[in-house]
């Protein structure tokens, strides 16, 4: 007899059927961006109140900053005649123009009003793009390792509260890496490379971010190839087109090479009169300083020690950012310490990646409560040291040069000359006294590129080595003014200059000396 076939409908499984994975819910995942939100603000209020306490210019730059997104409402120049004895005074770029079109809303206010802006403006930028990446890779305690932006030392921290645009290439550094790692649209990557290149010099690195990508060997990247060629057509296509909006294209390409390449050469091993004048970002982290970046260093410790002895930390986002984060702490440390703000942050972006969740599969290391706890606790500490570090300083309870720079505004005559010992002095004198000319803005090496051995005169004057600098600086430099910040270094100088009967002291606070070498005998040509 045939036996009756059961319907498959009927068979009743021995055990339940898996459910899918249920989806997030959007009320836990509105407290988890709400939770990224507090934590967001507690570190910007934390970076606001260290600048509201030192209420004036951190940094000389942050006068020239101002200054000039204030002349720019009127459009970009394009020669500047303030600084004869530099390349930009026949043809004026300005490499960071989208910073500035930020500052321009603040540019009437007073300089302690509108660097404090800008300050928040770029700080802005920085914490948020932190907080979208980790948002973004779900990374468990994202506000704990948000806040420990506030915690990475005194060269970071000191630098996020200035009024410069380097907020822009830190910001766009870590947003850029973040959505190659998300394996993000093209148009996303080519806007964030257009407006980095816009926002910061240093705004090609997403070609080489995106390069290092592509040569990544297929384990660590885990995108197919072919994605990794478009992210880096997108990069390179959306830097340049970024830079063809650039109203003095070809300049600012001059500027940029200058930027990038002869400053940094010559600051590790070039000229060595244009070395003694580098600025201190290009000046190595050493002694005291580098131990009051333990936090950083700290980090990157643990980082090196987890993918060293942890397999299941070794994977792509960890190992991407982990390199990235080493290969700028390094030269931060024995080169140019500008390098360890943009190190610093992406060591602390790796050891939070290590934690993540998205596409890191199933053995991704979960943090214990008592590990959570240590890592706030060492966040709080380092957080409170780096405060009470900078405010040691006195960075920003007064300015240096302001009280200089006014004297001169309301005793120099239109088209009169100062020569600044201390070469950084053209910044205020801008911002105060923009009728008067100095030697050069922002940086020396625009006055050795145009006249090597002019340069080497007037390093070998403050130096102290010649010996009648009264009568080179009146008749070779053209100058009527001369200001000396009163550092040691420059002691020499000074005095000779005093001694010397040529030159009269007009104006003496606890800072600064102005002597008045009365007017030239004829107007001094630059070059």
């Amino acid at each position: 007899m045939a036996r009756k076939r059961r319907n498959p409908s009927d068979r009743r499984p021995s055990q339940p059927p898996a459910k899918a994975p249920a989806a997030p819910e959007p009320l836990s995942e509105r407290r988890r961006w709400l939770g990224i939100l507090a934590a967001a603000a507690a570190a910007l209020g934390w970076l606001t109140l260290l600048r509201v306490l030192g209420p004036h210019p951190w940094d000389y730059d942050e006068y020239y900053h101002v200054w000039l997104a204030r002349q720019m409402r009127g459009g970009m120049p394009s020669s500047f005649p303030w600084t004869p004895f530099s390349t930009m005074h026949e043809h004026f770029s300005d490499p960071v123009p989208l910073f500035h079109l930020v500052l321009m809303p603040f540019a009437g206010l007073t300089i302690e009003k509108a660097a404090l802006a800008g300050a928040f403006c770029g700080q802005l930028l920085v914490v948020g793009a932190l907080a979208w990446v980790l948002g973004k890779h779900r990374v468990p305690y994202a506000p704990v390792w948000l806040l420990g932006l506030t915690a990475l030392g005194t060269n970071l921290v000191t630098r996020l509260a200035m009024c410069r645009p380097h907020h822009g290439e830190i910001a766009f550094t870590i947003l850029f890496v973040g959505l190659l790692l998300l394996d993000a649209s093209p148009i996303a990557l080519g806007v964030v490379a257009a407006v980095f290149g816009l926002f910061h010099a240093s705004g090609w690195m997403p070609v080489l971010f995106a390069t290092l990508w592509l040569l990544a060997p297929e384990s660590l990247a885990c995108v197919p190839r072919r994605r990794r060629w478009i992210a880096l057509a997108a990069a390179a296509v959306g830097w340049a087109l970024g830079q063809l909006l650039h109203p003095h294209f070809l300049d600012n390409l001059r500027l940029l090479w200058t930027t990038n390449v002869t400053i940094l050469s010559q600051s590790a091993a070039g000229d060595s009169g244009l070395r003694s004048q580098i600025g201190n970002e290009l000046q190595p982290l050493s002694g005291d300083l580098l131990m009051e970046q333990w936090p950083a260093l700290l980090a990157a410790g643990a980082l090196v020690y987890l993918l060293a002895r942890r397999p299941e930390w070794r994977r792509r986002e960890v190992l991407a950012v982990g390199f990235l984060a080493l290969a700028f702490l390094v030269p931060g440390i024995v080169l140019w310490r500008r390098f360890f703000e943009l190190g610093a942050p992406l060591t602390l972006l790796a050891l939070a990646l290590g934690t993540a969740r998205v596409g890191s599969g199933p053995n991704v290391p979960a943090l214990s409560k008592r590990a959570v706890y240590v890592l706030g606790a060492l966040i709080a500490t380092g957080s409170i040291y780096t405060f009470l570090t900078i405010r040691a300083t006195g960075i920003g309870r007064v300015s240096p040069p302001d009280a200089m720079a006014r004297w001169l505004a309301e005793h120099g005559s239109p088209n009169e000359r100062v020569f600044t010992a201390n070469w950084a002095d053209s910044a205020p004198l801008l911002y105060y006294a923009p009728r008067l000319q100095s030697l050069v803005a922002l940086d020396p090496t625009a006055f050795w590129v145009k006249d090597p051995e002019l340069f080497a005169l007037y390093v070998r004057i403050i130096d102290g080595r010649e010996m009648r600098p009264a009568a080179i600086v009146r008749d070779r430099f053209g100058a009527r003014w001369v200001t000396i910040w009163k550092a040691p270094n420059l002691k020499t100088f000074a005095t000779r200059m005093v001694r010397s009967g040529e030159a009269s002291v007009v104006f003496n606070d606890p800072f600064y000396l102005v002597l008045d070498l009365g007017p030239p005998a004829r107007p001094a040509t630059a070059g």
